[in-house]
């Protein structure tokens, strides 16, 4: 999935506005690990392979995304439903452009709620204030393997591993390419940062964070043209940087 056109200058749009609650009209909550709507007399359960009930990450909330044709008929949202620990809904983000969700968590601090596309390496993650529910804009990431998208400071922020494809500096016979950068997102003041910035012939990948110091991967090859098949096997060489004040 390609990121937004103006990739580094729209990776967030910082305006946070509170999200509607769920709709009046239907009542949906949890019962025995399914969604179950009520609306009048009428009682749907929906069929976990449909809409499934997942835990979100560092929380005791569940969340499921429920598409227009499971909730319809009862007029229920389209969109990713939050449920408390108890079963009832917590709170409603309302279905945008884009996949489904395949991941939800909350942030070691507990303020900020991340929806995750999953899947493609390069995708964007969607960030909600909680518990307001404020959208809080997206980040466009890079994940390699297991690698987590996202690490955490100590102090709320957030570190991740970006790929530039609008600067079409490498003539690769893969995708997705492009430079790969480390970037500091600091919710406090709805800013990115570039820290190691990745150019046509070395990448930067974030590894660790700590003590006010990242550690990241460093890989160059010779030239921008090296770049045409991608280098297995090449580890690169650590680099550390200090974190904005």
């Amino acid at each position: 999935m390609r990121p937004f056109p103006a990739l580094l200058a729209a990776l967030l749009i910082f305006q946070p506005a509170p999200l509607p609650a769920a709709p009046a009209g239907p009542e949906a909550f949890i019962k025995d690990g399914q969604v179950v709507v009520v609306s009048g007399e009428e009682t749907l359960t929906m069929p976990s392979y449909a809409v499934a009930v997942k835990a979100v990450a560092n929380s005791d909330l569940n969340w499921a995304s429920i598409p227009a044709d499971q909730g319809q008929s009862l007029g229920l949202a389209e969109g990713l439903y939050l449920f408390t620990a108890e079963g009832a809904v917590y709170g409603l983000i309302p279905a945008g452009p884009g996949p489904s969700p395949q991941s939800v968590s909350l942030s070691p601090t507990g303020r900020i709620l991340i929806v995750d596309p999953g899947r493609a390496p390069n995708r964007n993650l969607s960030l909600y204030s909680y518990p307001e529910l404020g959208s809080l804009g997206s980040l466009a990431v890079f994940q390699r393997g297991e690698e987590p998208p996202l690490l955490w400071t100590d102090k709320g922020q957030a570190l991740f591993t970006s790929l530039d494809l609008e600067s079409r500096s490498r003539p690769c016979d893969y995708a997705p390419c492009g430079p790969t950068s480390v970037k500091f997102f600091n919710p406090a003041e709805g800013k990115i940062t570039t820290l190691l910035a990745g150019d046509p012939t070395c990448d930067y990948t974030v590894v660790s964070v700590a003590g006010g110091q990242l550690t990241a991967t460093k890989l160059c090859l010779a030239a921008a043209t090296s770049w045409r098949f991608y280098p297995e096997g090449q580890a690169g060489v650590k680099v550390t940087a200090r974190l904005p004040e």
